[in-house]
Order: C-alpha cells, then sequence, then structure tokens
C-alpha cells in the first residue's frame, strides 16, 4: 500500500479541530470561550479537510 504524503498538508487544521471535538465531549475542560467566529472558523477548516480529502478518492467511471 502506497502512502499519500500530501495528506501531511491537512494535518495540521485537523489538529486545531481537536479542542471543539474534547469540548464537546467533556464540558468546561477548555477554559476558552466558544464564539460564533470561532465556530466559523472551524467550519471552514473542517470543509477544506473534506474538500482535499474528497480530492483524493478516486473518481468513480460513469456506467453506460
Amino acid at each position: 500500500m502506497k502512502i499519500d504524503t500530501e495528506f501531511n498538508q491537512v494535518i495540521e487544521f485537523g489538529e486545531m479541530l481537536t479542542p471543539y471535538a474534547v469540548e464537546i465531549r467533556y464540558p468546561g475542560i477548555i477554559d476558552e470561550e466558544l464564539t460564533i467566529d470561532r465556530a466559523k472558523d472551524a467550519v471552514e477548516l473542517a470543509m477544506k479537510i473534506k474538500k482535499f480529502v474528497l480530492s483524493r478518492l478516486p473518481v468513480e467511471k460513469e456506467m453506460e
């Protein structure tokens, strides 16, 4: 199996989203305030990750 090293481009984005997953599971653990602006930034990061991952998937050929 070949490892796609281009995924390293989005690792930082995922690391930036990790605190949100922790806060949802364990409220009060993170001292930072979760604001609308921070939520919008998180959604933007998640969309970048999604776009990148989808671009790496093979394209399905349309069956005739």
